[in-house]
């Protein structure tokens, strides 16, 4: 079965075309963010050009090579814009397995409840 995962990364228009430039070097990111999503909001997310992908239940592995390719994204966007064009937040099983990284897209976070 696994450790499961629930992630969301966010980026503004002017990250997007880092992204795509990414997704075509390769297949395991553009499989990664196309095919393995629960959910994308391409162009209309939060603003104008925003992209939104979001997984659920996401074996979300470092040596997976769409994960890696994942990271290498994140820091070729970060050199060319900055933290403020990107949001990426994962959230383990375990409740202290949190990851959070960019300071776009301030309404993604994570919220803990117990519900009964």
């Amino acid at each position: 079965m696994g450790y499961r995962s629930e992630v969301v990364f966010a980026c503004t228009a002017d990250a997007v075309p880092t992204l795509l430039t990414q997704m075509e070097k390769s297949p395991a990111l553009k499989e990664l963010l196309f095919s393995r999503t629960a959910k994308k909001l391409i162009g209309d997310y939060d603003s104008e050009g925003s992209y939104l992908f979001a997984w659920d239940f996401v074996k979300w592995y470092e040596d997976d090579p769409g994960v890696q390719a994942f990271n290498e994204m994140i820091e070729k966007i970060e050199e060319k814009l900055d933290e403020e064009s990107f949001r990426f937040v994962r959230m383990g099983e375990e409740s202290s397995d949190v990851e959070v990284e960019g300071w776009g897209f301030e309404n993604i976070n994570i919220r803990r409840s117990i519900d009964y």
